[in-house]
C-alpha cells in the first residue's frame, strides 16, 4: 500500500474515533439531563453501528434508561446512517439514478452495502410528493402557447 493511502486510512480511522467519542459524550450528557427531569434510572448501554461519510462507526455505545422511552436526539431510532443520507438518496433518485446505481454509490461512499428496500422506501416518499404535485388543481386553467421557440403560459 502506498504511503498516501496509508495516511488517509489512518486519518479516517482517527476521525471516526473522534466522531464516536463526541457522539457518545453527547448521548451520555443528554441522558443525565433526561434523568434530572424524569423519575427513572440509567440502565446501561446498547451497541450499534452508524454509517457516516467518514466510514462506519462500529460499537457505538448508546445509553438507555430503565423506564420511559428515552432516545438520544443526535441518534434517531432505527437509522443506521447519518442524517443527510436520505436527502442524498432522494436527490440521486430525482436525478434519474436507479436504486442499483444509488446502492453502488453508497457502498463506495460509506463502505457498507445498502439494501434496495431501504433505498426504495426513501424514494417512495418522493414518488408520493411528485404524484400529488401532478394531480394538484390549478387556480385558473392555463394553456401553453409557443411562439418562435419560446413557450409562455397564458390564462
Amino acid at each position: 500500500m502506498n504511503q498516501s493511502k496509508e495516511i488517509m486510512l489512518k486519518l479516517s480511522e482517527f476521525v471516526r474515533e473522534m466522531v464516536k467519542d463526541a457522539l457518545q459524550s453527547l448521548m451520555k450528557e443528554e441522558r443525565l439531563i433526561y434523568l434530572e427531569e424524569h423519575p427513572t434510572k440509567a440502565n446501561g448501554f446498547y451497541t450499534r453501528s452508524l454509517a457516516t461519510r467518514f466510514g462506519t462507526i462500529e460499537d457505538l455505545s448508546v445509553p438507555r434508561v430503565r423506564e420511559d422511552n428515552f432516545r438520544p436526539s443526535c441518534l434517531p431510532p432505527y437509522r443506521r446512517t447519518s442524517l443527510d443520507l436520505e436527502e442524498v438518496i432522494i436527490a440521486m433518485y430525482a436525478g434519474g439514478l436507479s436504486t442499483r446505481d444509488i446502492s453502488k454509490f453508497l457502498e463506495n461512499l460509506y463502505g457498507t452495502r445498502s439494501s434496495f428496500a431501504g433505498i426504495r422506501d426513501s424514494t417512495f416518499i418522493l414518488e408520493e410528493e411528485i404524484e400529488a404535485w401532478r394531480k394538484r388543481v390549478l387556480a385558473k386553467s392555463h394553456r401553453l402557447r409557443g411562439q418562435k421557440g419560446k413557450c409562455t403560459l397564458s390564462p
